[in-house]
């Protein structure tokens, strides 16, 4: 007998404040969700901030895209994203695996994070001021804390 699929989450956040348009536009590229299907996820969340409307318009053109077994679902952003959105990606005894969040360099979704034990993935927004979000990343991946992906496109 065939086990069912657990769910497994994959949380996309760019902070509460500053958008980052390309992180988002990189999540909803059609090989991203190919990739993320291939790894078992079956949800993809991601908060856009400001760039919503940018980001449902780009989803909505890529609808067809979506292998069934993804769920897409986008937002601006969350009262409590620990506590509303991370907690989705912890594993839970046969309902859901332990899944990821992928991040801005931001130090309080980092720091949530490691409060929940969730495997990280930084990514430095360059636009910010001084680039202050690389540094970060680089010292976290140094340390083996989080993988740093580049923050160049």
């Amino acid at each position: 007998m065939e086990r069912p699929r657990l769910d497994r989450v994959c949380l996309v956040t760019v902070g509460a404040t500053t958008g980052f348009g390309k992180l988002v536009e990189s999540v909803l590229q059609p090989s991203f969700w190919q990739y993320m299907h291939s790894q078992s996820f079956t949800q993809l969340r991601v908060q856009c901030g400001p760039d919503l409307a940018r980001a449902s318009k780009q989803l909505a053109d890529r609808k067809d895209d979506i292998p069934s077994a993804l769920c897409i679902e986008l937002f601006a952003s969350r009262k409590n994203l620990m506590k509303e959105e991370m907690s989705l990606c912890k594993d839970a005894d046969g309902k859901r695996q332990l899944g990821l969040v992928i991040s801005h360099a931001g130090t309080g979704t980092i720091l949530d994070a490691w409060k929940m034990g969730l495997p990280l993935i930084v990514v430095p927004n360059i636009q910010l001021l001084n680039d202050h979000q690389t540094e970060m990343a680089k010292h976290l991946s140094k340390e083996g804390y989080a993988i740093m992906s580049s923050g160049r496109y």
